[in-house]
């Protein structure tokens, strides 16, 4: 087969092949980067994306397409045996559908972060449902690319695309707890029940959501320790997200002791209302007598934190428990103890 390639075609013939070959390649390399670079300098004028899609595009065009292309022409000028020349054919084909599959992940990767960017660009969660869905995409081109490839090369694709069905069915229902998982990845993203950084608690256990996985959610709770809960877990739950209110609500109670007279007992009110006024994140609700408790008259107290995170939250409380004690001390009021005097008296030993 050599020996008839050499003898049926002329010295000539071989110097226009290179030629052929050379032009090509130094054509589509000049042709490539003055279109990039022009399209690119419009590019930075005007908002659309379709002009940044088209330097992506050409950017992306892989030398050894342009390589093959170019010897491929070349050979055109040859006398090559049926069987090379049905082989060449068959090879530019599958360097042309590696390209377009290349082409296809440069697309949906420039699409999805300009997308991701515009709307999401404060959303950590998003890069991860965009990294799940990106690879979802990818495995459909790239299967798609090689049933395309085997159809090319002569093989019955039709059996194939059977068995992988059944075989889809299988590894489905093999890979359920793992697809329900990533689903759950994508409804957390989308529906937006909670985003990284806020502090949510689910089915007893609460924390600060620190990373949203396509399999599971990485909760870092007060103590320290992380909690790994799934994602399918995580949504068939109740979740209590603290970072969606706009005010933390603080009830307590407290008990002063019943040789507290009238006149102390009015001043409760006042003295809680202003402790409360006093703190610029803090809106007084109510400061009541709620009942008359068994070991003492007991007090509701009810203000809204205008900052409802914890940290926030848990400094303000502080003070104020310190004020009351302060104030309570400077108007002997005693608070109620176990086993202090009752309405009926003291407590029987």
């Amino acid at each position: 087969m050599l020996t008839d390639i050499l003898t049926n075609n002329t010295s000539f013939d071989w110097i226009v092949a290179a030629l052929l070959f050379l032009l090509t390649v130094v054509a589509f390399k000049l042709f490539i980067g003055i279109s990039a670079s022009r399209i690119g300098l419009i590019a930075e004028k005007t908002e659309n994306t379709l002009d940044d899609v088209l330097v992506h595009l050409l950017q992306n065009v892989k030398v050894l397409s342009i390589l093959f292309l170019g010897f491929y022409i070349g050979t055109l000028s040859l006398w090559l045996p049926p069987v090379i020349d049905q082989l060449l054919q068959t090879g530019l084909v599958l360097v042309l559908l590696l390209q377009g599959a290349l082409w296809s992940n440069s697309i949906l990767d420039h699409l999805l972060l300009n997308w991701a960017a515009r709307r999401f660009s404060e959303d950590l969660t998003v890069s991860t449902a965009l990294g799940s869905i990106g690879f979802l995409v990818r495995c459909m081109v790239w299967s798609i690319f090689l049933m395309l490839a085997l159809g090319n090369v002569g093989i019955d694709v039709g059996p194939l695309i059977a068995s992988l069905g059944i075989g889809g069915i299988a590894l489905a229902l093999a890979l359920q707890n793992i697809l329900s998982d990533l689903f759950g990845s994508f409804t957390i993203v989308f529906d937006k029940p909670f985003v990284v950084g806020d502090y949510i608690e689910i089915a007893g256990f609460e924390g600060t959501v620190k990373h949203v996985g396509m399999k599971s959610t990485r909760i870092e709770a007060l103590s320290g320790e992380q909690l790994i809960l799934s994602n399918s877990d995580l949504l068939s739950g109740r979740i209590r997200n603290f970072e969606k209110r706009d005010k933390r609500r603080v009830n307590f109670n407290l008990s002063v002791a019943y040789d507290t007279s009238p006149e102390q007992l009015e001043l409760i009110s006042g003295v809680i209302k202003k402790i409360v006024d006093a703190e610029e994140k803090a809106q007084y609700g109510r400061s009541v007598l709620k009942k008359l408790g068994a070991n003492g008259i007991d007090f509701e107290v009810v203000y809204f934190m205008e900052r409802p995170d914890l940290g926030s939250f848990a400094a303000v409380n502080h003070t104020i428990n310190m004020e009351i004690l302060k104030s309570f001390r400077r108007e002997g009021i005693e608070f109620s103890r176990p086993g202090a005097q009752t309405l009926g008296g003291p407590l029987p030993n």
